[in-house]
C-alpha cells in the first residue's frame, strides 16, 4: 500500500494514528475489523477487506435518491456512467480522473513549467486511466500541494470534481478528498449535495432531462463524449 491508501485507512477506521505507515497498531485494528465480519483476521489490507470497509450496501443508492426525491435509477445511471459503479480502487484509494486544465487554472507560473504539460496543460486529456491517475495526482501534490491537486480531481461514484466542494457540501478540496475516501456512502452523499445545490440539475435528472442534466452535470462540451446518449442507455438498462 501508498503512504497515501494507509492514510485514507488510518482516517477511515479513526482508532489508530495517522501516520502514513502500516505500523503494528494499524494491523491489530485491521484484525479487529476482520474477525467479526468472517474475514481471515490477518492484518493484510486486502481486496477483500477494503470492499467490507467502503463498498455500499444494497439499498444505498436508493435511500439517497429518496432524499433528494428522485428515482432510484435516475442517480444510479449517473453513477454507472461516471465510474461504472466503482468507488474504490482494491488499495483502498477512491476512483479519480485528474484533470489536467483545473491544476493548470490554479497553479503558479513556477510550477506549470515543473509540472510540464502532460500534467498542467490548459487543454484537458492526457489521461492515463485507472491507478495511473493517483500517480498524476502525487506528482501535483507533490508541487502545487494537497488542496490544488484534490480540486483538480473528480472523486467517486459520482465524480464530482473537487473544485466543487463548496456545492458538495466541503470547506475545501482536501475536506472532499477526505470525505470521498471514506467510504461509497460518503461519495454518494457528495453527489447528493451537489446536485441538490443545484435545482436546474436536479429537475433535469426528475425529468430524465438528459441533455440538460448532462450540460449541467458534466459541462457545456458533453456532446462530445456523448455522455446525454451515455446516461439515457444506462437508464433504460436499469429500468
Amino acid at each position: 500500500m501508498t503512504p497515501r491508501a494507509i492514510t485514507f485507512l488510518q482516517q477511515r477506521m479513526g482508532n489508530v494514528p495517522v501516520t502514513g505507515v502500516y505500523d503494528g497498531a494499524t494491523q491489530a485494528a485491521v484484525r479487529s475489523f476482520q474477525a467479526p465480519r468472517g474475514l481471515i483476521p490477518d492484518g493484510i489490507y486486502g481486496p477483500r477487506t477494503n470492499a467490507a470497509m467502503t463498498a455500499r450496501g444494497p439499498d444505498t443508492i436508493a435511500s439517497v435518491a429518496a432524499q433528494l426525491g428522485l428515482e432510484a435509477k435516475a442517480l444510479a445511471a449517473v453513477v454507472q456512467v461516471e465510474s461504472s459503479g466503482a468507488g474504490f480502487f482494491a488499495d483502498g484509494r477512491p476512483v479519480i480522473l485528474l484533470e489536467r486544465h483545473y491544476v493548470w487554472a490554479r497553479a503558479s507560473v513556477a510550477a506549470r513549467t515543473t509540472l510540464g504539460p502532460a500534467l498542467c496543460n490548459p487543454t484537458p486529456g492526457g489521461y492515463v486511466g485507472g491507478i495511473g491517475e493517483w500517480d498524476r495526482f502525487e506528482q501535483v501534490a507533490a508541487v502545487c500541494g494537497d488542496e490544488i491537486a484534490a480540486q483538480s480531481c473528480s472523486w467517486g461514484l459520482g465524480q464530482v470534481m473537487g473544485a466543487n466542494y463548496a456545492l458538495a457540501g466541503c470547506a475545501s478540496g482536501v475536506q472532499m478528498m477526505q470525505r470521498a475516501a471514506l467510504n461509497e456512502a460518503a461519495q454518494l452523499t457528495l453527489m447528493a449535495s451537489f446536485i441538490a445545490a443545484q435545482p436546474g440539475m436536479k429537475n433535469a435528472l426528475a425529468q430524465h432531462d438528459w441533455p440538460t442534466f448532462a450540460r449541467l452535470y458534466n459541462g457545456p462540451n458533453y456532446a462530445a463524449n456523448q455522455y446525454d446518449t451515455k446516461l439515457a442507455a444506462a437508464y433504460a438498462a436499469l429500468a
